[in-house]
């Protein structure tokens, strides 16, 4: 939902809660969209701030504090996470096509006609 929605990549819902010293990070769901609630030592400070729950809710900050810039720090540690998880898949990835490739290129440089055989070798047999 409005406000929460920027969040999605760095607290996946399938992921669960996540403590980050006293910040506490709860993503969820429901049929309408995605739904972020943070805590600070219990007290949630990011929730909903205007609409209807679960119809047109927005979210954004109940309190202002100190553990914006924790929760901020969090994001970014996350999203740089992610990045380089991406980073390193992708990799992974074009040096398996790079090997396919090769492979298939030895296999297509290895070929032999049946209309033009390959020259036998002279020697003992």
């Amino acid at each position: 939902m409005k406000g929460a929605d920027e969040f999605k990549d760095a607290f996946p819902v399938y992921k669960g809660r996540v403590d980050y010293g006293s910040l506490s990070v709860f993503p969820g769901e429901h049929a309408r969209g995605y739904t972020l609630n943070v805590y600070a030592n219990g007290v949630n400070v990011f929730g909903i701030v205007d609409g209807n729950p679960g119809w047109t809710e927005s979210y954004g900050w109940l309190h202002k504090g100190p553990w914006q810039k924790d929760f901020e720090t969090l994001v970014e540690s996350r999203m740089a996470a992610i990045r380089a998880e991406a980073e390193k898949n992708s990799l992974a990835i074009k040096a398996r096509q790079e090997a396919e490739i090769q492979q298939q290129n030895e296999k297509l440089a290895a070929y032999q006609s049946p209309a033009h055989p390959a020259p036998e070798t002279k020697g003992e047999r």
